[in-house]
């Protein structure tokens, strides 16, 4: 809104001060030959004699002579009040322009604007990231419902550990997946879930712990997608483009029907650019 109201006066100030220029002419010829037209025209329609009318085109004659042949100074004389006239009104158009636009960058008032937009984004972000913690909650507790009525439900478990991880609250996601490992035993898929769980709670730290659920759940599934992905992003964190694209690429060969084909495209195509460019 801001810069619209200043284009908008801009323009005003454009157009306002244009004005004058629109009009301009050399009005003092114009008006004098105009006239001279016109009363011969008239006397002409009174039907002179032959010797009156000669009379009349002779001074039409040497009176446009005259205009046309007056020294140059005096047509300088005439139009100089003008130069200076269409000088002074741009001067005039440029310190409108100027002062305004000057003035209001320097009141608190700007300020106070650019400080009303980044407060208005912040509390945008706030409500957008609190509408999704909201979310998450909500997907906990229903979870958290349906195992109230069936604790022995595994895929539950993991679901909810999922939700804890979602939600970054890694030590209940831990005990969620355990507990699903109680019940169906050390699956390639729950070793890989919590390796991820432990890799994101040491901030992507890649350690010898996760390093040892990762090798036990590829010993069980060579392709493991959930294990197979925690390596290449972590290669692909430390850098290590030419790994990453490698295990992505062996993930899209292995042709799982749970992989997001066009995603495991871009990565490729994006480690292999970056690693050109090293």
């Amino acid at each position: 809104m801001m810069w619209w109201g200043l284009l908008i006066f801009a323009a005003i100030i454009i157009m306002v001060s244009s004005l004058p220029f629109a009009k301009w002419k050399d009005w003092q010829r114009n008006y004098r030959q105009q006239q001279n037209v016109a009363l011969y025209r008239e006397q002409m329609a009174m039907n002179p004699s032959q010797e009156l009318a000669q009379e009349l085109s002779q001074r039409l004659l040497e009176d446009e002579k005259y205009l046309q042949n007056r020294p140059h100074f005096e047509q300088q004389t005439t139009r100089q009040p003008i130069a200076v006239s269409i000088k002074s009104m741009l001067f005039i158009t440029l310190f409108l322009l100027v002062l305004p636009a000057v003035y209001y960058f320097s009141l608190d008032r700007y300020q106070a604007v650019r400080q009303g937009e980044q407060a208005f984004l912040q509390q945008q972000m706030t409500l957008m990231e609190q509408a999704i913690s909201q979310q998450h909650e909500d997907k906990i507790a229903q979870i958290q419902q349906q195992l109230r009525q069936d604790p022995n439900h595994a895929e539950n478990w993991l679901a909810l550990g999922q939700a804890y991880v979602e939600n970054n609250e890694f030590d209940h996601a831990l005990i969620a997946y355990r507990n699903a490992e109680g019940l169906i035993g050390s699956q390639p898929y729950i070793l890989s879930a919590i390796a991820t769980t432990l890799y994101y709670q040491s901030n992507q730290q890649l350690t010898l712990p996760i390093q040892d659920l990762l090798q036990r759940a590829l010993s069980q599934d060579p392709l493991d997608t959930a294990s197979l992905s925690l390596m290449a992003t972590d290669a692909f964190v430390q850098k290590n483009y030419q790994q990453a694209a490698q295990i992505w690429q062996k993930m899209l060969d292995s042709e799982r029907s749970n992989l997001d084909r066009k995603t495991l495209i871009q990565r490729i195509q994006m480690a292999e650019m970056l690693q050109q460019s090293k």
